[in-house]
């Protein structure tokens, strides 16, 4: 199961089996409308490539939606190799 932690400046989306950080959602130093989100991908090694931005939001339920609805596409997913 994942949850979301927040803290003063982010809130994180992790995956509460292992502390995993799935993805996080901020706002704008200067601006208390323009919420970003953003995922981590679960590549190995961690690279700069890792980080993917889904997009800015005006309220951080958008945003944090956005999250959890990638990791829920993902995980109902069957990829095949």
């Amino acid at each position: 199961m994942n949850k979301w932690k927040e803290t003063n400046n982010m809130n994180y989306y992790y995956r509460e089996s292992d502390g995993r950080i799935l993805g996080s959602v901020w706002h704008y130093a200067f601006s208390k409308s323009c919420y970003q989100s953003k995922i981590f991908t679960e590549e190995f090694p961690y690279t700069d490539h890792c980080e993917k931005h889904l997009g800015a939001y005006i309220d951080d339920r958008f945003a944090r939606a956005a999250v959890e609805k990638y990791w829920m596409n993902k995980e109902n997913l069957l990829e095949m190799e």
